[in-house]
C-alpha cells in the first residue's frame, strides 16, 4: 500500500537533497528563479471528436500567458511567465490534430510551441479554476468552433443515455489469486486506483442519527474498499487520506493526478430533512437535472468555507462546468458506466433503494483527469441506514459492493481507454510527437 503522505515526504527530501548541490537523478537542475514548474501535458479528447483538449499541468499558478501566436500554416506558440520545467516533467504521445509540440525554457518562462496535421483548427487557452492547470482547447474548424461549443452545451444539459450494462462481465471467483497481467501492448491497464474518503478533520460531513459523522462513516469504509482492491485485483491504491486530516477538495483531485490514478472513487454519506429519506445514488461530472441532485452537490460542496484559499472556487458556474466537462468528455462513458455498476452491486442488497445514477457539479470531481465518481452509501438521517452504516457487517458489504463494480469494470473494459502516457527527461527542452 502505498500512502499520498509517505510520497510527499519523499519528494521534499528528494527536492532538499537536490537544491544543497548537483542533481543526481541525471536531469538538468530546475532553475531556482522560477515560480511554477511544469510538470506534464497531457491530451484529452473532446466529445465532438474535433478536436482535444491540452492540460498543461502545473504545480503553481502560472502568472500570465501570453496570446497566441500563429507563425506559419498550422503552427502556433504562446509563452507561459515565469514557468520552468519541473525535473520529472512527462511528456504525453500528442493526439490528432496536434501532431507534435515542445516546451522550452526561455529568460522568461516557458515558450509553448505546438504543430498541427492540419491547417483549419482554432485554439483557445483558459485556466482550469479548480487546479494550478492550463487548458488550451484545440478545435477542428469545420462547421465553426462556435457550433462546437454550443454542441457540448446542449449535451451537457441533456440527459445521458442509459448504459448498456449486457456486456458485462462479472468477477470470476477466485481472480483474486492471479498474479497482475503483464501489459505488453502499452493499452490502459487498471494499475492505479485513488480512493478518497470524504471530509475529514475540522469537517465533519453530515451529521447523522445519534450524532454519527460522516467523516468517520466513509474513512473505515474507503480502506476497507483500498484493502481489497489490492488483494484482488493487485492495483496499487492511493488515499487522499488515511486518517482524521481536512484535505482541500481541490487538493484531492490534485492528488489523484499526480499519482497517475485511472480511477477515482470518492466516498460520502447522504443526508436529508426527512429522516424517511433512504437508499444509494451514484454522481459522475456534470450539470444537475434535478433539485435534489443539486442539493447533495450543494451541500458536498460547503466544505470549500473550511478552506483558507476560497478563491480558486470564485469562478465555478454553468459556463465553467461546461469547460470542465469539454476537457474531461474522454471519461464521461466510463465515469456513467462505473457509476452504473456500483448502483447494480449496491441492488443486490434487497433492503437498498436505489436511487440511480446522475450528474451534478462536485468541485472535487472537476480536477480528476480520470473516470470519476461519487458514491453516496446512504442516508445518515434515517435511523436504521445510520445504524447499518456504523456497523462493521454493513461497512463490509457496502465496501464489498464497490470492490465488485471496479471489478466488473476492470474485467470488461481494461484496454478500452486508450494508451497510457510516456515520460521524457528534462534538458531545457522538451517535445511530444504523435506517431
Amino acid at each position: 500500500m502505498k500512502s499520498y503522505f509517505v510520497a510527499c515526504c519523499t519528494a521534499l527530501l528528494f527536492s532538499a537533497c537536490a537544491s544543497g548541490g548537483e542533481a543526481t537523478s541525471g536531469l538538468d537542475a530546475v532553475p531556482t528563479d522560477r515560480n511554477t514548474l511544469i510538470e506534464r501535458v497531457s491530451f484529452e479528447p473532446r466529445p465532438d471528436n474535433l478536436g482535444v483538449v491540452v492540460r498543461i499541468h502545473a504545480d503553481n499558478p502560472v502568472s500570465s500567458t501570453s496570446p497566441i501566436r500563429w507563425t506559419g500554416p498550422g503552427t502556433m506558440e504562446f509563452s507561459l511567465a515565469g514557468a520552468g520545467l519541473h525535473h520529472r516533467y512527462r511528456t504525453d504521445l500528442a493526439k490528432s490534430p496536434v501532431s507534435e509540440y515542445t516546451l522550452t525554457e526561455s529568460p522568461t518562462g516557458i515558450d509553448v510551441r505546438l504543430t498541427f496535421a492540419r491547417e483549419d483548427v482554432d485554439a483557445r487557452i483558459k485556466g482550469d479554476p479548480v487546479s494550478n492547470d492550463v487548458l488550451l482547447a484545440v478545435g477542428i474548424t469545420t462547421g465553426g468552433i462556435a457550433s462546437t461549443i454550443a454542441a457540448a452545451i446542449r449535451n451537457a444539459n441533456e440527459s445521458p443515455p442509459p448504459p448498456d450494462l449486457s456486456t458485462v462481465v462479472s468477477p470470476t471467483p477466485g481472480r483474486w489469486d492471479r498474479e497482475p497481467a503483464a501489459n505488453p501492448t502499452g493499452r490502459w491497464t487498471l494499475d492505479t486506483v485513488v480512493i478518497d474518503a470524504g471530509h475529514g478533520g475540522e469537517d465533519e460531513g453530515a451529521v447523522g442519527y445519534g450524532g454519527v459523522l460522516e467523516k468517520d462513516i466513509v474513512l473505515p469504509v474507503s480502506m476497507k474498499i483500498g484493502n481489497e482492491l489490492e488483494r484482488r485485483l493487485g492495483v496499487e491504491v492511493i488515499y487522499t487520506r488515511t486518517d482524521d486530516r481536512f484535505v482541500p477538495l481541490a487538493q484531492r483531485g490534485h492528488i489523484a493526478n499526480e499519482s497517475g490514478g485511472k480511477l477515482f472513487v470518492s466516498i460520502h454519506t447522504n443526508a436529508a430533512p426527512d429522516r424517511r429519506a433512504r437508499g444509494t445514488e451514484t454522481f459522475f461530472l456534470g450539470m444537475h437535472k434535478t433539485d435534489a441532485a443539486r442539493n447533495v452537490m450543494e451541500r458536498e460542496n460547503q466544505v470549500v468555507e473550511l478552506e483558507n484559499d476560497k478563491t480558486r472556487y470564485a469562478e465555478f458556474d454553468q459556463s465553467q462546468l461546461i469547460t470542465q466537462v469539454l476537457a474531461q468528455s474522454a471519461y464521461m462513458s466510463h465515469s456513467q458506466m462505473l457509476a452504473s455498476l456500483i448502483q447494480n452491486e449496491f441492488d443486490q442488497r434487497p433492503e437498498n433503494v436505489n436511487r440511480g445514477v446522475k450528474q451534478a457539479g462536485f468541485y472535487v470531481l472537476w480536477s480528476a483527469s480520470m473516470p470519476a465518481v461519487l458514491v453516496e452509501l446512504g442516508f445518515l438521517t434515517n435511523p436504521k441506514e445510520a445504524a447499518w452504516m456504523r456497523s462493521e457487517q454493513g461497512q463490509a458489504e457496502l465496501a464489498e459492493a464497490v470492490v465488485r463494480a471496479i471489478e466488473s469494470f476492470e474485467t470488461s473494459y481494461a484496454g478500452a481507454i486508450g494508451a497510457g502516457p510516456g515520460t521524457g527527461g528534462h534538458n531545457g527542452a522538451a517535445a511530444g510527437r504523435r506517431d
